[in-house]
């Protein structure tokens, strides 16, 4: 059972939020707060509030769990958890009954804001027309700076402290009476002037909002009276504003989404949701976050050749005017585990590779998993740019749909080559090698003839005294005898004392054979 706010505020459970030495000064301020009074806000939520000297000093309580959870402002320089706080809350903390300190109660200020549903449903007066008209729905989504009551709702959330917040204001509109879009009501009614000056009365369409409401939650948007931890911050706008109504916002709500990536596939996908809906969602341009559709198709990739028989792979993308390199996005996402953490997802979804101004990418993430499959084993998340290919790895990357890569046609010929592969041939030894070859030295040699087709690099290696030397001199004669000059592979090669062949007994092969 949740203990009652007295009960908490005895057990002093609230101490462990602020420093020693804090409650160390206040100790000698509780006999100077002014004015202390309780507002409550709902019965899940209160706010204390005093000052001291010339410090206005506020706490917020709501209820979590088994137990009160609470933040504090300050006008002081400290802000938040300071003396002063902590002196309000030990002040409170000796009333035995702190109904006594209730005031007008945030629960009025709210109720000034938003009409009651009561006051809502009362019977109009018989004289007056009842108008029934059809709803639209209006989403503006605006960037503001962060006031008192923003921030408290911040770190209710244990979310950063930012200068600016993005959030939305939902809105019923009726001909040209507009209001915020509100669903706590089964039916109600409001009073509206016509365009000829007389009075009427608007039947609002209850089912019509209530639906529209359960539209903007299934994008992942909360509104702050449907939590009752928040309604008090209605109240807190109210004052900072000195507005009567403040209208109702909308959230993400961090237990149902990951805010650092929600306005992005707001923008991407929910937009265009809602607008199949029937809605009409504003933008303001301060948001940001904008979307940019980057289907594979769109992507330039080229492979291109680099010095010792390596390839570069090369990926970029236009957006607005600027040039971006996708390899340092698509390793970032190898770096967050993005092919783990999208093994539960379809191939028809999206994901959304952020930029570095703030805006993303969208890209299809069936497409980009396959991607990502190939280049897992290639790129290094912590230096994309310095990637190398191998000619085999360059190869596939060549032949791998919906990459387009713009292909040298030599390495598109190894492609080629290498998707009809079915196994390394056999190739007759040369003629005039003097020698036997075991089956291992004949797999070796059959090898090296394989790179050598396909203009690959090799190293061959095993355990000394295995016939290395006799697997590339049988290399190097076949080759001779097919007219191509080894010395391009080799730059010199002695006689093997084991070898023997009907060439002169001392072999000297040079860079400069002129082929």
């Amino acid at each position: 059972m949740i203990p009652d706010i007295s009960s908490f505020l005895v057990s002093s459970r609230w101490k462990d939020r602020f420093d020693d030495e804090i409650l160390a000064a206040a100790n000698s301020l509780v006999n100077k707060v002014r004015d202390l009074r309780k507002e409550a806000a709902a019965p899940e939520s209160v706010s204390l509030i005093g000052n001291i000297k010339s410090d206005e000093v506020e706490v917020s309580l709501w209820k979590s769990g088994e137990t009160w959870e609470f933040e504090t402002f300050c006008s002081c320089e400290v802000g938040s958890f300071c003396h002063h706080a902590a002196a309000l809350l030990m002040k409170a903390a000796k009333e035995r009954d702190t109904s006594k300190l209730e005031g007008r109660g945030i629960a009025g200020a709210v109720a000034a804001a938003l009409p009651s549903a009561r006051e809502l449903m009362k019977d109009p007066p018989p004289d007056l027309p009842r108008l029934r008209l059809e709803p639209r729905f209006e989403l503006h989504v605006t960037r503001d700076p962060v006031d008192k009551a923003t921030r408290l709702l911040l770190q209710s959330l244990g979310q950063p402290d930012p200068d600016f917040l993005i959030s939305a204001e939902a809105s019923v509109i009726y001909w040209v009476h507009r209001s915020s879009l509100r669903a706590t009501a089964p039916d109600w009614i409001s009073s509206i002037t016509q365009p000829d000056g007389t009075a009427a009365i608007l039947q609002h369409d209850a089912g019509a909002e209530t639906a529209a409401t359960q539209q903007l939650r299934d994008t992942g948007l909360s509104s702050l009276q449907s939590n009752s931890a928040w309604k008090f911050l209605l109240n807190l706008k109210s004052k900072d504003t000195g507005k009567s109504q403040t209208p109702d916002r909308w959230f993400p709500d961090p237990s149902r989404v990951p805010i650092d990536v929600f306005w992005h596939q707001f923008r991407g996908e929910m937009v265009d949701r809602l607008g199949t809906l029937g809605w009409r969602v504003i933008v303001a341009d301060s948001v940001g976050h904008k979307v940019y559709e980057a289907s594979p198709e769109k992507w330039e990739s080229s492979i291109d050749p680099m010095e010792g028989g390596w390839f570069s792979l090369s990926v970029g993308f236009d957006v607005a005017g600027e040039r971006y390199d996708l390899l340092p996005i698509l390793a970032g996402l190898l770096e967050n585990d993005f092919l783990e953490e999208t093994l539960d997802r379809p191939d028809n979804g999206s994901v959304y590779a952020p930029l570095p101004n703030g805006d993303a990418l969208k890209l299809p993430i069936g497409r980009v998993r396959k991607i990502l499959n190939h280049l897992s084993a290639l790129i290094d998340p912590k230096f994309p740019d310095r990637t190398r290919l191998h000619a085999l790895d360059a190869a596939s990357l060549a032949g791998l749909d919906g990459l387009g890569i713009d292909t040298p046609p030599n390495l598109m010929e190894l492609a080629d080559r290498l998707n009809d592969f079915s196994g390394i041939d056999s190739v007759p030894l040369p003629t005039g090698l003097q020698a036997t070859l075991r089956d291992y030295q004949l797999a070796g040699f059959h090898w090296m003839q394989f790179l050598a087709r396909h203009g690959l690099h090799g190293i061959l290696a095993d355990d000394m005294g295995l016939g290395k030397t006799l697997q590339t001199i049988a290399h190097i004669l076949t080759e001779k005898n097919l007219g191509i000059h080894a010395a391009c592979r080799l730059w010199s090669l002695r006689r093997h004392p084991s070898c023997r062949t009907g060439e002169p007994k001392f072999l000297n092969l040079h860079r400069s054979c002129g082929c």
